[in-house]
């Protein structure tokens, strides 16, 4: 399955759990997906705030006030760490949120280092954020 079909899933699947917006900084990887949600705008809007933790905050209120999933995506250590404010916030609420991150450096959008995307010997975000939601 390459990228552009494996997207359109991932933006099909979103679409019928009845997510409307989604929240995410476009960065590498997460390009297929900003591709395949421009294909189905009368679906779900694309919302591009400017940092990760206001995106992570307005993926987890649209949880609440919507009672919908809230779906989070961002570059890997980013979206564990400056991220991690509303991850928390959405954890200890019990808010439905679905957080995708990239971990990849081979796309051909990439414009970072490798540190950027918990790919190789960088950290990992399920290890670095596991004694906070767990």
């Amino acid at each position: 399955m390459d990228e552009s079909t494996t997207a359109k899933r991932i933006v099909d699947c979103l679409i019928e759990v009845g997510t409307e917006h989604f929240f995410g900084l476009i960065s590498g990887a997460a390009m297929d997906i900003y591709r395949a949600l421009q294909d189905r705008q009368d679906k779900i809007r694309a919302m591009v705030p400017r940092d990760e933790q206001t995106t992570s905050c307005m993926a987890d209120m649209y949880s609440k006030l919507a009672g919908k999933l809230g779906v989070f995506a961002d570059q890997g250590d980013f979206a564990g760490s400056t991220g991690m404010f509303c991850l928390i916030e959405a954890f200890l609420a019990s808010s439905p949120m679905l957080v995708l991150t990239e971990l990849s450096d081979h796309n051909k959008f990439v414009t970072h280092s490798p540190i950027q995307s918990s790919a190789g010997c960088t950290p990992r975000i399920a290890h670095a954020d596991r004694p906070l939601t767990y």
